[in-house]
């Protein structure tokens, strides 16, 4: 059992036409380099997407994922516009962005209080 993800059909269409994913054709995933982030990173990659990885606290990972899934890596702290729009100025040199996956949590592990 792993992590599904549905491309809807207009997210496969190349934006000059066709139906093939071009490699310029990016999906972000915000806290994409460890946990579910980074299968969701590692399915999109799958599915013929360039990924772009953003990360704040996890650089090093981050910076491993996009290499081995031959995509890029971000850092940008989301809460932060000025930040943010350095990000996404960033991100529209590297291509065609199509997929957003707004995957970014804090998480702080640790026992439930009873």
């Amino acid at each position: 059992m792993g992590i599904r993800i549905h491309i809807m059909p207009s997210f496969g269409r190349n934006p000059l036409g066709g139906n093939e994913v071009s490699a310029k054709t990016l999906a972000l995933v915000t806290g994409g380099a460890i946990r579910l982030g980074e299968a969701n990173c590692r399915e999109l990659a799958d599915a013929g997407y360039t990924i772009v990885v953003h990360a704040h606290r996890n650089q090093a990972q981050a910076q491993a994922l996009a290499k081995s899934l031959g995509g890029h890596a971000v850092t940008a702290d989301l809460t932060n516009e000025a930040a943010v729009h350095a990000m996404f100025e960033r991100i529209d040199s590297m291509g065609h962005l199509r997929v957003l996956v707004n995957n970014a949590a804090t998480f702080e592990g640790g026992p439930f209080d009873t």
